[in-house]
């Protein structure tokens, strides 16, 4: 059986006797939901997508259509799996809104994909260039989506202890991380490999990994004075103390915060003087990721501020701002800039443009192509 990074397959129900299937979310986990039904020859069973992103509705995934979560009262003895992991919680509960009940009606599956490899790659890379990891007795890592790999990972290489926040809880088991025993496993194998290329000290981070474990009477856990979780707090609203922490780190978490001014100020009034954060910021379109044709990195500049309100608020929330204002966001607060990356750029057409909402389309041209940015900030 194929291995997939999206979704646990060991969730789905049992697929004997079941008439129709739904999958709810346009993405990724769908995407691998329908190769894993296609493996087991029961695709056929797959009659919509559903999603909370009525830009989609009348569009197909892989040949399914697309449709709104209203129609899934016209499908009989439907079965829905909930793919999606950004917003699982809330569809859960819009689920159970509608009558539906977890584990009869729908089976939640969506996972995040164990890539710790790359998220230590692009720090590795920045502290290579402005020594940000060095001497961290404390870091904290804000969106830690449903796994604690990579704060395991930082504390065997780097922090004395690592603070996780989110504002979701997603499939955390925490302290006790028995049923993700197997992810740990997959991540320590990563994080060896990770050593091995840059010829870090392998036996100092193995030491230090094991100490973030405690194994007792056939379970494992977390040991809290190594690493903590912290659940629900937003971005713009962390629970430390001012001047407490030596370096913040967030890997596509800026791009869904609804307060983008108040989690980089509250970012800095965390972190010590001389503290140093990182942050990759995800800038373009979300709906691009997938499959579904049509979207750009751009396609959310048609709408007016008040349409993609309308429209965010039935999904997982995504703000627009672009990489230069994130720029000038931190300056504002006071940052130095230390790096500041954009990691890809989109050349829209004109017909594009044309397209975009007034309040997009007076960019300069050069700030209208820039997606996605990483920045290494430091605190004076």
């Amino acid at each position: 059986m194929r291995k997939y990074h999206w979704i646990h397959t060991s969730e789905f129900p049992p697929l004997d006797g079941l008439e129709s299937l739904v999958l709810f979310g346009a993405g990724k986990g769908s995407e691998e939901a329908l190769d894993y039904l296609s493996v087991l020859g029961e695709r056929h069973r797959v009659r919509a997508v559903a999603d909370n992103d009525a830009s989609m509705w009348g569009r197909e995934l892989l040949g399914v259509p697309i449709v709104s979560p209203s129609k899934l009262k016209e499908f009989r003895e439907v079965v829905v799996i909930v793919t999606s992991i950004s917003g699982r919680d809330d569809i859960s509960r819009q689920l159970c809104r509608m009558g539906l009940v977890e584990g009869e009606h729908f089976f939640a599956v969506g996972r995040y994909p164990v890539d710790v490899v790359t998220q230590l790659e692009e720090l590795y890379r920045s502290h290579l260039q402005t020594s940000m990891l060095s001497e961290v007795g404390s870091l904290v890592q804000v969106g830690s989506g449903g796994f604690l790999g990579l704060e395991a990972c930082l504390a065997a290489l780097w922090a004395e202890r690592v603070d996780a926040v989110d504002a979701y809880r997603f499939n955390i088991s925490y302290p006790d991380v028995t049923p993700q025993l197997e992810e740990f496993e997959d991540c320590l194998t990563l994080l060896r490999k990770f050593i091995d290329r840059h010829d870090l000290d392998g036996e100092r981070a193995l030491r230090r990994w094991n100490t973030c474990f405690v194994k007792n009477e056939g379970k494992t856990t977390l040991r809290r004075s190594r690493i903590g979780f912290h659940h629900p707090f937003r971005f713009s609203s962390l629970p430390f103390a001012e001047n407490s922490v030596d370096a913040v780190v967030s890997m596509a978490v800026l791009e869904h915060v609804r307060k983008p001014r108040e989690a980089v100020y509250e970012s800095k009034r965390i972190l010590k003087p001389g503290g140093w954060g990182y942050h990759r910021i995800v800038t373009r379109d979300h709906a691009s990721f997938g499959k579904v044709k049509g979207y750009t990195p751009l396609s959310f500049r048609v709408y007016s501020p008040e349409e993609w309100d309308d429209i965010s608020s039935r999904k997982f929330n995504q703000n627009r701002l672009a990489p230069w204002q994130w720029e000038q966001l931190f300056r504002e607060a006071g940052f130095e800039i230390s790096s500041y990356e954009v990691l890809d750029r989109y050349i829209p057409s004109e017909e594009e443009l044309s397209e975009f909402h007034d309040e997009f389309r007076r960019w300069p041209r050069d700030r209208q192509v820039e997606v996605d940015c990483a920045l290494v900030v430091r605190k004076p």
